[in-house]
C-alpha cells in the first residue's frame, strides 16, 4: 500500500472546508431552524437525557425508572451508554436539544474526515481525498438515516477503524495495536449492534484477503505471522476494554424482547429495495416514489455524488487493482444483502449472527464506503494518466445524459398530463408556509424533472474538468452537487417541521434533578399534548414520575414488562394504574408515596407502620439485581404479579431501603473504565516517544 504522509495530515484548510460543507449540506438542522425528527428525539435522546440528569444529580445511571416501569440502563444497546462520547457530553454540558443535535453533526464530520484519511492511503492528491471525504459525509446513507443516531455514529467511526486497521497491517507496531483497540472500542460502544455484526464480516474478509493474497497494493507485503500476533493482542485488549459492555449485553439478552433470533419472515423486512438503486443518480426521486417502493424513505438513498458515480462506472471497464476487486466485490455483496429477499434469506440460514439483523438497510452503509474507495482509487489512476480515459468518459457522459434527459421529459410530461405537480397546488402561498407547502405537495413527477435538470447541468461541468484532469475546481462542483442533493432530501428524511428551540421548550418543562415521586396514582401522572409528545417522545420519559398508563414504544423492552402490558390490554382489571409507585397489596387504594424518605433512580427508602404482616408493592419491573434492606439483613426482592417488586413488611414500624445493585456489572464497568484510561495514557506515551 502506498502511504502518502503529506496527504495524511488534516490541515486547518481541510477541516474548515469540511465544516463549511457540513453546515451548508445540513443547513435545516445545522442552523437549528428544524429539529431532527422521529427516532432521534423519540428513541435515542431519552436515555442520554436520563444519563445526563442522573450524573448531574450525583447518581450512577444503572437503572432507568422512567421508561415502561424501568429497565437496566447499562443494557440499552441503542442509547450509547458505553460510549465515552456519551459520558463526556452527559457529564459536562449535559444533554439538551442543542448538544444532541451538535453531537449528531460532529459524528458526520468525523466520518468525512475519516474517509479523507482513508483516501490518503491511495492518493497523494488532496483534491481527490477531499472529494472522497465530502462524498461520504453527504452520502445518501447519512442523509437518509439522519434520525438513526447509532447508525451514523457507527458508520462514521468505522472509516477510522478501516484506516487504522490498514496501518496496523502495514506496520504492526504496538502504537497501532493500541490505537486500533481505542478506535474499535469507540465503534462498538457507539454503533448499532447490527453494524457491529456487519463490520465483523467485513474485517474478517479483509483479514482473509490480505493473508492469502499477501498484498493489497504493489509494494506492500504483509508478514502473516507478525500480523496474526498483532490481531491476537488487539483482540485481547479490546475484550478487556469492552468487558463492561459485553457483560451488560449478556446480562440483559435473556430478559428483553429483542434478544431472540428473528424468524425468516421478519429477517427479510426493512430493506433497501432494488428499485431504490435509482438514487445513485437521482436521489431526490426516491422521496416520493411510494407507489414504486414500499420501503421506508430512510432506506432508499444510496447517493455518493456524480464524481464517485462516474468513476465507479469508469472502473468497471478498466483493469482493476487487487484492492479495487476487494472493495467492489464487498460493495456489491453488502448492497445485495441490503435488499433483503433471497440474499438475506441465504445469509439468515448460513452465516452466524445474521438471523439477529432486522434492519437490512444498514448493509448499504458498508457498500457506500466500499464504492467510494473503489472510485477514489480509479480517480487516482485517471489523474496519473494510467488509463485511456477520454473515450470511456465520453461514453459514460452520453449514457448518463440520455437517462437524465429522459427523466426530465417524462417528469414534465406526466406532471402536465396527470396534473400532479407542485404548480397545481392552490394552497397558502405565504412566505412562512412555502417550505411546508413544497414538501407536502411536491410529486414524484416533480422530483424527476427537478433532479434531472440539476444533474444534467452538474454533469456537463464535472465532465469538462474531468477530461482536463483538473481536480481542484472539481472539488467545488462536487460540493455543489452533494449540498444540493442533501438539501433536497433532508426535509423528507431528517428534518422535522418544528425548530430545535421548540423541542427545547418542551424539555424545559422537565423537573430538575431526580425528585421524589409525588403522591398520586399512575393514572394521574401529568402528560403533554400529542403534538408535544411528537417532538420529544412520550412525556413519561421526561416527567421524572415512575409509571406509565400504557406501553411506550422503545427498543429495550423487558419480557415481563411486555407481558404485563399485553395482559392488562386484554384484562383491564389486572392493572395497578389506580395505585401509586408504592402501595400495599392488601389495601391497593392507599397511596403510599408520602412514606418515601429518599429516592434516586435505583434506590428508594420508605417507612411504614404495619398492623400485621403485609406486602408493599413497588411498581418497577422485577429484575434479578433488586434487593431490600430492612435494617437487619439484605435480601433479594420477590416478584409481585407479572412484573412488579414485592417487599415483605413485618408488624410494627418498618424502615426499608430497596435498591438495584448489579455487582458483577459494576466490577466489569470498573475494569472497562480503568483499562480505557490506561489505554489512553499508553497511546499518548508511545506517540511522544516515537
Amino acid at each position: 500500500m502506498q502511504v502518502y504522509n503529506k496527504s495524511n495530515s488534516i490541515t486547518v484548510k481541510t477541516l474548515l472546508l469540511f465544516s463549511i460543507v457540513l453546515f451548508l449540506a445540513y443547513l435545516p438542522v445545522s442552523s437549528f431552524l428544524y429539529f431532527i425528527k422521529n427516532d432521534a428525539f423519540n428513541g435515542y435522546f431519552p436515555p442520554r437525557f436520563f444519563m445526563s440528569e442522573s450524573i448531574h444529580a450525583g447518581y450512577l445511571p444503572l437503572w432507568n425508572p422512567y421508561i415502561n416501569f424501568g429497565f437496566p440502563q447499562y443494557g440499552d444497546m441503542s442509547g450509547g451508554y458505553w460510549s465515552p462520547v456519551t459520558w463526556l457530553i452527559a457529564a459536562t454540558t449535559g444533554y439538551n436539544a442543542y448538544t444532541f443535535t451538535l453531537e449528531i453533526l460532529l459524528y458526520i464530520l468525523a466520518g468525512g474526515i475519516g474517509m479523507f484519511k482513508l483516501a490518503s492511503l491511495w492518493s497523494n492528491n488532496k483534491s481527490v481525498c477531499r472529494i472522497a471525504g465530502i462524498s461520504f459525509m453527504c452520502s445518501g446513507f447519512n442523509i437518509g438515516h439522519l434520525q438513526h443516531v447509532n447508525w451514523l455514529s457507527g458508520i462514521s467511526i468505522l472509516t477510522w477503524c478501516i484506516y487504522y486497521f490498514l496501518k496496523l497491517q502495514k506496520e504492526g507496531s504496538l502504537k497501532y495495536i493500541l490505537i486500533n483497540a481505542l478506535i474499535f472500542y469507540l465503534f462498538v460502544s457507539a454503533a448499532h449492534p447490527t453494524l457491529i455484526i456487519i463490520a465483523f464480516y467485513f474485517f474478517t474478509g479483509m483479514i482473509l484477503f490480505t493473508y492469502f493474497k499477501n498484498d493489497l497494493q504493489e509494494g506492500w507485503k504483509v508478514k502473516p505471522g507478525a500480523f496474526l500476533k498483532s490481531l491476537l493482542l488487539l483482540a485481547v485488549i479490546l475484550l478487556v476494554v469492552s468487558s463492561g459492555m459485553i457483560f451488560s449485553y449478556l446480562d440483559i439478552i435473556p430478559h428483553f424482547v429483542r434478544g431472540d433470533k428473528l424468524d425468516i419472515t421478519t429477517s427479510v423486512l426493512n430493506n433497501a429495495e432494488i428499485l431504490s438503486w435509482t438514487s445513485i443518480l437521482m436521489p431526490f426521486s426516491t422521496v416520493k416514489n411510494a407507489t414504486l417502493s414500499a420501503t421506508d424513505p430512510s432506506m432508499r438513498n444510496h447517493y455518493m455524488g456524480l464524481v464517485i458515480l462516474i468513476f465507479i462506472l469508469y472502473g468497471l471497464f478498466t483493469k482493476k487493482t487487487k484492492c479495487q476487486w476487494f472493495f467492489i466485490i464487498n460493495g456489491v455483496i453488502f448492497l445485495l444483502l441490503s435488499t433483503g429477499g433471497v440474499f438475506k434469506m441465504i445469509a439468515h440460514y448460513v452465516l452466524p449472527m445474521m438471523s439477529y439483523i432486522r434492519l437490512n438497510g444498514i448493509f448499504s452503509g458498508i457498500s457506500i464506503i466500499c464504492f467510494i474507495l473503489f472510485a477514489l482509487i480509479e480517480s487516482n489512476k485517471h489523474l496519473a494518466g494510467d488509463q485511456p480515459s477520454l473515450k470511456n468518459l465520453q461514453r459514460i457522459y452520453i449514457i448518463l445524459s440520455i437517462i437524465l434527459i429522459s427523466c426530465i421529459v417524462a417528469g414534465i410530461a406526466f406532471s402536465i398530463l396527470y396534473k400532479q405537480s407542485i404548480f397545481f397546488n392552490r394552497g397558502d402561498h405565504s412566505a412562512l408556509s412555502f417550505a411546508k407547502r413544497v414538501v407536502d405537495s411536491i410529486t414524484f413527477y416533480d422530483t424527476l424533472w427537478i433532479q434531472g435538470s440539476i444533474q444534467l447541468i452538474l454533469l456537463m461541468c464535472i465532465m469538462h474538468f474531468l477530461k482536463r484532469k483538473k481536480f481542484r475546481p472539481l472539488v467545488y462542483f462536487c460540493i455543489a452537487d452533494l449540498v444540493i442533493a442533501s438539501l433536497l432530501n433532508i426535509p423528507f428524511t431528517g428534518a422535522g417541521k418544528a425548530s430545535v428551540a421548540d423541542v427545547q421548550q418542551v424539555l424545559n418543562k422537565s423537573p430538575a434533578g431526580i425528585p421524589i415521586p409525588v403522591v398520586q396514582s399512575i393514572n394521574n401522572i401529568d402528560t403533554l399534548t400529542a403534538a408535544e409528545n411528537g417532538l420529544t417522545g412520550h412525556w413519561s420519559m421526561y416527567n421524572k414520575q415512575p409509571g406509565v398508563v400504557k406501553e411506550i414504544p422503545y427498543p429495550i423492552t423487558l419480557k415481563n414488562s411486555k407481558k404485563y402490558f399485553d395482559t392488562i390490554a386484554s384484562v383491564p382489571g389486572l392493572s395497578y394504574m389506580q395505585n401509586s409507585l408504592l402501595f400495599l397489596k392488601s389495601n391497593a387504594n392507599t397511596l403510599q408515596n408520602k412514606n418515601i424518605d429518599s429516592y434516586d433512580p435505583g434506590k428508594i427508602s420508605f417507612n411504614y407502620k404495619s398492623v400485621g404482616n403485609e406486602t408493599m408493592v413497588l411498581q418497577q419491573n422485577y429484575y434479578p439485581y433488586w434487593f431490600y434492606d430492612d435494617g437487619k439483613k439484605i435480601s433479594p426482592v420477590a416478584r409481585e404479579g407479572i412484573n412488579f417488586i414485592g417487599i415483605p413488611l413485618k408488624k410494627g414500624p418498618n424502615k426499608i431501603t430497596v435498591f438495584f445493585n448489579p455487582a458483577k456489572i459494576k466490577i466489569a464497568m470498573l475494569v472497562s473504565f480503568i483499562s480505557f484510561c490506561i489505554l489512553i495514557v499508553a497511546i499518548v506515551f508511545l506517540r511522544k516517544r516515537i
